[in-house]
């Protein structure tokens, strides 16, 4: 049986796969949030990463994926859509943006939703692109 961080969230899809390390509490409470909200599966697929796992994945070097602060809804996940599920990427995207998400990659097969500090490069960056 899955062991659960959250009502929908399994350990498996919030932690680093090097190290083990789940995100803060608030971000996997502000995650649930955007899961309820959408009242359907949400599939994430990567959560937090430990720098080393997130340079083994050639990560950008100030991935919002690295982002875990104590007591601070922080930190980045990325959520599988298929290709042809637009409806779906854009109610995620707009409930993203709601909840205050502020750093967001829509992309062909995935979208990326995160929430930074104002000071992290990618404070209110919204990026169209194509997944790897």
């Amino acid at each position: 049986m899955k062991e659960m961080v959250r009502e929908n969230i399994s350990r498996k899809e919030a932690e680093c796969p090097h190290c083990g390390v789940l995100p803060s509490n608030w971000f996997l409470d502000l995650l649930q949030k955007l899961r309820t909200a959408y009242g359907k599966p949400l599939h994430f697929t990567s959560m937090y990463r430990c720098s080393v796992y997130n340079r083994r994945l050639k990560g950008y070097r100030y991935s919002v994926h690295m982002v875990n602060i104590a007591n601070a809804a922080y930190g980045g996940t990325d959520i599988r859509i298929g290709r042809y599920h637009n409806r779906k990427r854009w109610v995620v995207y707009t409930l993203a943006l709601k909840l205050g998400f502020n750093n967001l990659e829509v992309c062909d097969r995935h979208i990326h939703i995160g929430r930074v500090p104002d000071h992290h490069p990618g404070y209110n960056k919204i990026i169209w692109g194509i997944s790897k």
